[in-house]
């Protein structure tokens, strides 16, 4: 039987749009508190007068690090505990590897890889779950496997991978 999202609190990155926003929607409406973790105040603003007391705004970016561990000392400011990361934030280039905006393949890395590295080097040491991070699966499936997109999403699921290896989840 699946556990109960009570009470769980959840810090979503990229939570101002697409699958953070939904996400946040969702997990609220299970009955968790959601941290909204994005670059746009306003978004986040909106989102949470939706939301009501389940949510809590941090905005931020996730190429900063002290921007995230700020939003991580307000989660535990307010709700004293951090349950999982969903690790949410991403940006997409179209296109192909050759040929491509050098600087635009930068920002990716910075986003989609270093973001989520420096997301779970903020969260883990407060997180009170044995595995607490969560991200996209796109890189496994067939219709997206060629998109640079999911070529940065399969890099950082093998960075948790070693992670995991590595610290036994207690990283």
């Amino acid at each position: 039987m699946p556990e109960s999202l009570q009470n769980k609190v959840v810090l979503i990155t990229g939570a101002s749009s697409g699958i953070g926003r939904a996400t946040s929607f969702a997990l609220a409406n299970a009955g968790a508190n959601v941290v909204l973790f994005a670059r746009s105040k306003e978004k986040l603003s909106t989102i949470s007068g939706k939301l009501g007391k389940r949510a809590l705004i941090c905005p931020g970016d996730v190429t900063r690090q002290e921007d995230l561990k700020l939003a991580v000392q307000a989660t535990i400011d307010r709700f004293g505990h951090i349950d999982v990361l969903f690790a949410n934030a991403g940006v997409y280039i179209s296109g192909k590897i050759s040929g491509g905006d050098p600087d635009a393949w930068s920002q990716l890395v910075d986003v989609n890889v270093k973001g989520v590295f420096f997301s779970v080097d903020a969260v883990f040491p407060f997180s009170s779950s044995r595995n607490p991070v969560i991200s996209s699966s796109a890189a496994r499936s067939p219709a997206t496997r060629r998109s640079t997109g999911s070529r940065s999403t399969a890099l950082r699921n093998t960075l948790f991978n070693l992670l995991y290896m590595v610290s036994g989840a207690n990283c």
